[in-house]
């Protein structure tokens, strides 16, 4: 999976059709092809989910706010602000298939939960800050706001979990962070490819 990741967003080009027949990943992205006529923009989305969805990308940053580490991915994409919605709110069920098929390709059930958490505390937030209306009169129902604003709480400590068990189920990545730990003192914001690259770099001064 490492090189399938580092195959897509290393890609230049616009033939994403034919790049992913070779490199076998058709299956997965299939259904973006017929979604953008332009194909400067499929590939931004291509990138943007490889670079936002994979276990070994170093823009997934740990400890950063999801929605905002999207944004600075999307950024990164160089994708038009008209998308944002589609692909970074997940509006687009095109969208959140591929999503899903990437994620089980990289066959990776704590990260894929981990994601699909993130995922969720995103839609809860959005819902406890939006105007929930009820009933004839279109009130603003406080009551399902309060339940998603709790929802996101219990959904945070969850993440938090998942990340240590992400960690600690990663015999590189576990070692790897303990000795950035050691000399950083703090590892929030890092991205976790990071403490992988941190540990070679260090095997190569020795």
């Amino acid at each position: 999976m490492t090189n399938a990741y580092y195959e897509i967003v290393s890609h230049e080009g616009d033939e994403w059709d034919e790049f992913l027949k070779t490199i076998c990943l058709i299956d997965i992205f299939k259904d973006l092809l017929p979604l953008f006529k332009d194909k400067t923009a499929l590939g931004q989305c291509i990138k943007y989910i490889a670079m936002a969805y994979s276990f070994h990308s170093d823009r997934v940053v740990i400890g950063m706010e999801w929605l905002a580490n999207k944004r600075v991915i999307f950024d990164y994409a160089e994708m038009d602000e008209m998308y944002f919605e589609d692909i970074v709110l997940l509006k687009n069920d095109i969208v959140v298939k591929t999503i899903k098929r990437w994620l089980d390709f990289q066959d990776n059930e704590v990260f894929s939960t981990l994601m699909m958490m993130n995922d969720l505390i995103i839609e809860f937030r959005i819902a406890a800050n939006s105007s929930v209306k009820k009933g004839a009169q279109r009130e603003i129902d406080y009551k399902i706001k309060k339940e998603c604003a709790l929802s996101v709480i219990e959904l945070l400590q969850k993440k938090r979990d998942l990340e240590q068990q992400l960690i600690q189920n990663t015999p590189k990545l576990k070692q790897a962070y303990k000795e950035i730990v050691k000399m950083n003192e703090s590892v929030a914001g890092i991205g976790m490819e990071f403490y992988l690259k941190q540990k070679q770099a260090a095997n190569g001064n020795n």
